[in-house]
């Protein structure tokens, strides 16, 4: 626990020097936000995106705690709250859980898999959902493998229980990253993975207490950092992402670490770099799962036991629901005709403003704060500086920063806003040692 004890520690040192940083202010606001719940099938997980309302029962011990600086009782007063479930993340839920024992290979026909890691949930309907996820460093797609025809079988008492594939993706070193699941699966921790035409035997056991426990970065600009070693396999390490912000208009977030060139490094116990494969997160179209966090893997030939995650960036998209959507009224100019409108909208820490306007024939263009994530600027000195910037936002109606297909005797024109992306630059740097 030495990892929660640097992190509290910082955090009480704080409250001595910045009143406004106190933690128990942040843990009261967290409490009275709505925690978002994610559905899977017939599980329900509750994500721990802000700290829920539970701990306020705490309050008074919390404070005494504080008042003391007794950072045992603190710690274990947070252990309590963070939970590292694979394939879910960061949960409040300490829920019953098994993991694959250790990775297990499977000669295929396609090619040489590794089955690296899995999970097995149980239910409310005392159903179990396990997924199980597969590597392969073959060119499967030479001999016109199409990933939707790749599921996996378990004879159990002679009943079939399908794993359909989940999500795929690729990356340096892998050719293939494959998912497959079964919702409705029974709950038992041994049986025989068929997976085109290989067998092997697979062996779940129960996830201890010290495994759900994340290691975590400093919170930087609202944002931790929450990262996870799989159990007998080094070639992968998982990762969730804590936002503290209220959530306004956007209660759902994706989350991502950044994977520009330079800006995620994993080190191993020499203090050598170690070559990031690929970084890959639900956020990726073709990583459609109940995966609520990320995964970094290694360079598919190294084996290596990965000390500490720095990264200097963090990528948060604010979404808002389907169906309700905060809007913007934009001015409207005359054909020629350039405003100066005052539009901000706050959104994680951070204001999207749009300060410009302009209209040419049927044509208006706006300006605003948004900057890409791919341009050119000072990255080293933003994350010194622990700035952050809107690098995104999807609006209805725009195309970019265009809009079409108003009425131009209107005065001003609703555009609804889907998402917001913000990036964060700051250090967060998780130390497995610690």
């Amino acid at each position: 626990m030495e990892h929660y004890e640097a992190m509290i520690k910082d955090q009480l040192e704080d409250m001595q020097t910045e009143p406004k940083k106190d933690l128990w202010n942040r843990i009261l606001e967290s409490a009275s936000a709505d925690a978002s719940d994610s559905y899977n099938d017939n599980i329900k997980i509750k994500k721990n995106r802000t700290v829920t309302p539970k701990i306020i029962a705490s309050a008074a011990m919390l404070i005494i705690m504080v008042g003391m600086l007794n950072i045992t009782s603190v710690m274990a007063f947070f252990k309590n709250i963070f939970f590292f479930i694979p394939v879910v993340g960061v949960t409040e839920n300490n829920m019953s859980v098994f993991i694959l024992k250790e990775p297990v290979e499977m000669d295929c026909e396609i090619g040489r898999f590794t089955v690296e890691f899995g999970t097995k949930i149980m239910g409310n309907d005392g159903k179990c959902e396990i997924m199980l996820f597969l590597t392969t460093s073959d060119n499967i797609y030479s001999s016109g493998v199409y990933i939707e025809d790749l599921n996996a079988t378990a004879v159990i008492d002679g009943e079939d229980y399908i794993l359909s594939h989940g999500i795929f993706s690729g990356g340096n070193g892998y050719n293939t990253t494959l998912c497959v699941k079964n919702s409705g699966f029974p709950d038992i921790n041994e049986f025989d993975l068929t997976f085109e035409s290989a067998t092997s035997h697979i062996v779940m056991t129960e996830m201890s207490e010290e495994e759900k426990t994340p290691y975590l970065s400093k919170e930087n600009n609202g944002i931790t950092l929450a990262a996870y070693r799989y159990r007998n396999n080094n070639r992968f390490i998982g990762y969730d992402i804590i936002s503290n912000f209220n959530p306004n208009d956007f209660p759902h977030t994706n989350a991502r670490l950044s994977d520009y060139p330079g800006e995620t490094r994993l080190y191993d116990r020499n203090g050598g770099e170690i070559t990031i494969g690929g970084i890959i997160s639900r956020e990726n179209y073709d990583f459609k799962s109940t995966l609520a966090n990320g995964l970094i893997y290694l360079n598919a030939e190294e084996d290596t036991d990965v000390k500490r995650i720095i990264s200097d960036c963090i990528i948060v998209n604010y979404m808002c629901d389907f169906e309700i959507k905060p809007n913007i009224t934009i001015p409207i100019p005359k054909d020629g005709e350039t405003l100066y409108p005052n539009i901000e909208v706050p959104v994680g820490g951070t204001v999207y403003k749009i300060t410009e306007v302009t209209r040419e024939s049927g044509v208006i263009y706006f300006k605003d704060n948004k900057k890409s994530y791919y341009d050119s600027f000072d990255r080293e000195k933003a994350a010194q500086n622990n700035e952050k910037y809107i690098t995104d936002i999807w609006l209805g109606n725009a195309a970019g920063n265009q809009i079409t297909g108003f009425n131009p005797e209107d005065a001003s024109i609703i555009i609804p806003i889907t998402n917001i992306e913000v990036a964060y630059y700051d250090d967060f740097t998780v130390d497995f040692e610690q």
